[in-house]
């Protein structure tokens, strides 16, 4: 059975916190300076203000009637004195949220999770109708796995995050395009062009087919299929099933309804002078998570409850009858977020990347990396290109393009809908931040869809 029915904003929809769990997890494993320190920063930016950017711009635009509803507190942060909306290059400040993060800088990960910052966010959540507890917050630990690694081409090997994540549909992915030994000239004309898309739109469909029996391994057996989404001979077998002049109907690739798309997502990619690396993406759910924000804390809480299924109660949104998406307590839910690392022949890493925006991550990730490491394109342009994403509606997959930034080679979008159907607009985009080092050279480029510049010392 598959069904939508709108979405549900609001306490219900919120589900515990994780990210300062994690980043106290990375810290007192890996971390060399104060955990105090790291904060700074970032407090006095929440203090003093920041600058409103042209994505969060259009995020409180497209919000707009929350964040004037004077009862979810967004108001008191996106407004200025006389209730009128902030606009693009005005300054948004954080005060209460400042508070909070100090308190999190002076007494850890427990500041958080336990303590006065934990009951005011419980009373407050449920004061707006969620069922998360004191205890929720007590008892939630960070898990710390095995990345999935998969080797590419001229030895090069690709690290990235196992499930309920979307690495295992990333590696399938790659692994399926780097048999066809892409290579630069796959790019020198239209007959090329059309050829190399259209085997990674048959790439994506079979990978994203795949991933819809992924979920959290601590509630669903993955482990088999995750190993086989990782291997080169399952990617063999998929490439064989690909016909380089026709499509199929989904049912061939094992097509069913989308899994939940997980939104307002925002990725780093850093690299250490020491060669360490870091690859993070981080979501709240879509613009403004679920909506309103703590007074306390100044926290704005998330929606990842909303990714959930819930068999049988028509004010849940329902995606899927996969066991990966049903509810239960304690259980992460299934994203597209895919922070990966690509080491070369020697080790040392050749590229770190990640991207935001929903279930575009992970074809965003893909065409980069085809276009930067197998077609040798710089890294500047692989992501500013415009991009082709597969898009599923009930089931059927399609051909998206990006709207704003259209597809230029039309003599190549033209042969592509004769295979795959009419090319429609996309209204949301991928971003990719990325960082790449070429010989001895290091290139880092912010995608300008979202703004933003790199930065280095």
């Amino acid at each position: 059975m598959f069904l939508l029915l709108h979405h549900c904003p609001g306490g219900i929809s919120v589900a515990v916190p994780g990210q300062v769990r994690g980043l106290w997890e990375a810290h007192q494993r890996y971390g060399k300076l104060p955990w105090r320190d790291l904060f700074l920063p970032v407090v006095r930016l929440a203090e003093e203000g920041t600058c409103i950017g042209k994505h969060l711009a259009r995020a409180m635009r497209v919000r707009k009637d929350d964040i004037l509803d004077s009862k979810l507190g967004l108001r008191d942060v996106f407004c200025d004195e006389f209730g009128a909306l902030l606009r693009e290059n005005m300054t948004v400040k954080r005060p209460q949220l400042a508070k909070t993060l100090l308190a999190v800088a002076n007494g850890g990960a427990e500041a958080f999770y336990t303590g006065e910052i934990a009951k005011n966010l419980v009373k407050e959540i449920q004061d707006n109708g969620g069922i998360i507890t004191e205890q929720d917050l007590l008892d939630y630990r960070a898990e710390v796995t095995t990345s999935l690694k998969t080797s590419l081409p001229d030895g090069l090997v690709l690290l990235t995050s196992g499930p309920p994540s979307g690495g295992a549909l990333l590696s399938l992915t790659l692994n399926i395009l780097a048999g066809y030994g892409l290579s630069p000239s796959a790019r020198e004309s239209v007959y090329s062009e059309v050829l190399t898309h259209h085997r990674m739109f048959e790439a994506y469909k079979f990978s994203f087919a795949q991933g819809m029996a992924l979920g959290d391994p601590n509630f669903v057996n993955v482990e088999e299929l995750t190993k086989r989404m990782a291997s080169k001979d399952f990617a063999d077998k998929l490439r064989g099933k690909i016909d380089d002049a026709r499509t199929f109907d989904s049912s061939y690739y094992g097509i069913a309804a989308p899994s939940p798309d997980i939104r307002g997502t925002s990725h780093v990619s850093v690299l250490g002078p020491n060669g360490d690396a870091v690859s993070a993406t981080s979501s709240i759910g879509r613009f403004f998570g679920a909506r309103f924000r703590s007074p306390s804390t100044g926290i704005i809480f998330n929606d990842h409850m909303d990714l959930f299924t819930v068999l049988g109660e028509n004010r849940t949104r329902i995606y899927s009858s996969s066991p990966g998406d049903t509810v239960q307590p304690g259980k992460r839910s299934t994203t597209s977020m895919s922070p990966t690392v690509v080491l070369d022949s020697s080790g040392d890493v050749r590229l770190v990347i990640g991207a935001s925006g929903g279930r575009n991550i992970v074809t965003a990730l893909a065409d980069v990396i085809v276009h930067h490491l197998l077609l040798g394109m710089n890294i500047s342009s692989a992501i500013e290109k415009p991009r082709l994403h597969l898009g599923v509606i009930e089931g059927v997959a399609g051909v998206d393009f990006e709207k704003g930034r259209p597809f230029k080679q039309k003599a190549v979008l033209h042969q592509l809908e004769k295979m795959h159907g009419e090319a429609v607009p996309n209204y949301h985009q991928a971003m990719v931040q990325a960082v790449a080092r070429e010989n001895s050279a290091i290139f880092a480029h912010s995608d300008s869809r979202k703004g933003g510049l790199p930065s280095g010392f």
